[in-house]
């Protein structure tokens, strides 16, 4: 009997560190539960990239209609700019006729 106690407890003590080892090795995979939450987490991340590509393309297309809408008020602010400095002015201190008097014919 007294060999076999020694005997027991060494295969006890076998048994219960490869049980450890084999539980610690053993974590790397998840569990049922866990592969559940991981699947309905990219789900939902799927859904969010959805709707934040919807958003982006209605801003893209909002912004193409106001880069066009700019460009258009940018041509009118040009086309009025030019109009104002290339138009011609009457000044009401010069005469109608004659602007510059270097041009006027000599008076006698």
């Amino acid at each position: 009997m007294k060999s076999k106690i020694p005997f027991i407890i060494g295969t006890l003590g076998f048994a219960s560190v490869f049980f450890v080892i084999s539980k610690l090795g053993n974590n790397d995979q998840p569990s049922v539960a866990e592969k559940l939450r991981l699947i309905q987490t990219k789900e939902q991340n799927e859904e969010r990239i959805e709707e934040a590509y919807q958003i982006i393309s209605y801003a893209h297309s909002k912004l193409d209609e106001l880069s066009g809408l700019l460009m258009f008020l940018l041509g009118v602010i040009f086309m009025l700019s030019c109009y104002i400095v290339v138009a011609p002015r009457k000044s009401k201190a010069e005469p109608a006729g004659i602007v510059n008097d270097e041009a006027a014919p000599p008076r006698d």
